[in-house]
């Protein structure tokens, strides 16, 4: 396993969070529709029952797919291409720190994920 620097994960998620904001953008100018969206639904159902049997490893799993996923669902591959190699190098911190943090919970009414989706399945 590649040893980072300790302040390389946190410019890392900086810069992943500066792309998903962008490919989230991308996405939503594309206008998708609940079908296009299912792939998130899923994932986040999956991240949902994970998280219910309080089994981090396959949150984590879930959560990384739904990174993924809305990365290719955004349109643009470089975009996509670069955030999965971030993604590759955060992963091993993501996984230890997800150990050292309180169990995260999602509730549905709090959801920026669940907000967005029910706006666009009203459509």
């Amino acid at each position: 396993m590649l040893r980072l620097p300790p302040h390389d994960p946190r410019e890392i998620y900086e810069e992943l969070t500066g792309i998903e904001t962008m490919a989230v953008d991308l996405l939503g100018h594309r206008n998708p529709t609940h079908e296009d969206l299912a792939p998130l639904y899923e994932v986040l159902d999956e991240m949902d029952k994970q998280l219910a049997k309080t089994d981090l490893d396959g949150f984590a799993n879930a959560a990384e797919k739904f990174h993924r996923t809305l990365l290719t669902l955004c349109g643009n591959r470089r975009i996509a291409s670069i955030a999965y190699s971030l993604w590759d190098l955060a992963l091993p911190s993501r996984r230890l720190t997800l150990r050292l943090l309180p169990v995260p919970h999602r509730p549905k009414h709090a959801s920026p994920h669940g907000r967005y989706s029910d706006r666009r399945a009203d459509r």
